[in-house]
């Protein structure tokens, strides 16, 4: 029997690019699962994104807060990039612009032979404003 073979699988030893995209302090399990990617030694943490949530207009904030306090916890706040996110779109062509959001077009853009792998937990704010600023990005990213 031959098993699927997955993107990740043709890198055999390298690390693989992912940037994490947290609501993280909207549920309880979201700094655990965070954790988890942050401590997945196949993984090549590029960035943190925080997300928006419920349509609030501080979840931006409270997101990047809990982000920063659960990096500062695994003494990892010197060695990840922290990215403020979009807060939530007005409408398909109201939208802010975030570095988060600028980060994930620039690093889809990088000359890597490595893909993109875009965890997104939460709102997919920060993909769909990329995707606004450069749509050609959105072949060069894949999100979970």
């Amino acid at each position: 029997m031959i098993l699927k073979e997955y993107p990740f699988d043709k890198y055999g030893s390298s690390k693989i690019r992912v940037i994490a995209d947290s609501d993280c302090a909207c549920e309880g399990d979201d700094a655990f699962a965070l954790a988890h990617i942050l401590i997945t030694s196949k993984f090549d943490v590029q960035a943190v994104t925080a997300a928006n949530f419920r349509h609030q207009e501080d979840s931006v904030q409270k997101s990047y807060i809990a982000v920063r306090d659960l990096l500062e916890s695994m003494d990892m706040l010197d060695h990840v990039r922290l990215l403020k996110g979009s807060l939530p779109m007005r409408s398909e062509s109201d939208f802010d612009i975030s570095e988060a959001s600028e980060f994930i077009v620039e690093e889809a853009m990088k000359d890597d032979p490595r893909p993109l792998f875009v965890c997104v937990q939460g709102a997919i704010t920060n993909i769909a404003v990329a995707l606004k600023m450069k749509p050609e990005s959105g072949e060069r990213i894949h999100c979970i």
